[in-house]
């Protein structure tokens, strides 16, 4: 009984460090998004900004979005793979 119980707990053990591999995964797709997204946006902006603007635009239009996207992937990432571990856990 207590040699199952092990394998129960392993089980779950290796699903949450699946899980969590792939919320992870899913947060970097999202900073390369929206750093591609980002750089985009900044090169556009550049090229009908006058020539203070374009100091700062890529300062403001790449880091920016991206700073705000890693702040919110590294404070929500473990709340989201709970919440994903406990729908799977619990159909």
């Amino acid at each position: 009984m207590v040699f199952g119980f092990a394998w129960v707990q392993m089980y779950y053990g290796v699903l949450a460090v699946v899980v969590y591999m792939i919320v992870w995964l899913f947060v970097l797709v999202l900073i390369f998004a929206s750093f591609q997204m980002a750089i985009r946006k900044a090169l556009q902006l550049r090229k009908n900004a006058s020539e203070k603007t374009r100091r700062l635009v890529p300062l403001f239009g790449a880091m920016l979005p991206t700073a705000v996207v890693v702040f919110f992937a590294r404070r929500y990432s473990d709340r989201l793979t709970l919440f994903v571990l406990n729908r799977v856990l619990h159909r």
